[in-house]
């Protein structure tokens, strides 16, 4: 049996973000690093830093491109000895998480009422 070496997460590149935020799930709120947040998204394959410690994740980043596109790297911090950075204002520094799973897996949890808000705004 081989052992798996990996690094914990991988940085991809900064993105713009908003007021309606790209990243729609996860703890949204601050006080994170780069390791806690990955934990607390450990259920999503990516996760963003902004503002030096907002922790954010999702399925998808940099949706739609012309809203959220992608970023020169210093806007979104200074990078650690590890290229980690933290995010910066309206800036997400975002990773591929690890942690996460992909899971064939599913489970129905029931049939729920929507509107023209959508309560469901990711996807095509």
């Amino acid at each position: 049996d081989g052992m798996l070496c990996f690094e914990p997460q991988e940085y991809l590149a900064c993105y713009r973000d908003d007021s309606n935020r790209d990243f729609g799930f996860g703890p949204q709120e601050y006080g994170y690093d780069h390791n806690s947040c990955r934990e607390a998204c450990a259920d999503y394959p990516y996760f963003a830093l902004q503002s030096g410690g907002w922790c954010s994740c999702d399925y998808s980043y940099g949706n739609p491109e012309d809203t959220y596109p992608q970023i020169d790297d210093n806007d979104c911090g200074e990078a650690d000895l590890d290229g980690n950075r933290q995010g910066g204002a309206w800036a997400n520094a975002v990773y591929v998480n690890n942690l996460y799973e992909e899971t064939d897996d599913f489970t129905y949890l029931g049939c729920y009422n929507d509107d023209g808000n959508r309560d469901f705004n990711h996807g095509p």
